[in-house]
């Protein structure tokens, strides 16, 4: 859980139309928001970094702590 007064990496979300009702009502294009997620600093900033090296992460499903750990291994640095 993330405390309510701490720093946090938010992502806003959308999804397209899916069906003849959504099109209707938002267009072919159009935007459906959704409640945004959230990531705790340091999650964020594993999360920022990896994502400037070109990982391709899936915030829903992946532990960041993980993906680091992983990084580590495929490169060979050493965590400190």
């Amino acid at each position: 859980m993330i405390d309510l007064d701490s720093e946090v990496l938010k992502f806003n979300r959308v999804r397209y139309p899916i069906s003849d009702v959504e099109v209707k009502i938002y267009g072919e294009d159009g935007e459906i928001h959704l409640a945004p997620w959230y990531m705790c600093a340091a999650c964020g900033e594993i999360f920022l970094n990896l994502n400037a090296l070109g990982f391709c992460i899936d915030i829903e499903l992946d532990s960041m702590p993980g993906l680091l750990e992983d990084y580590h291994e495929m490169t060979g640095f050493k965590r400190r």
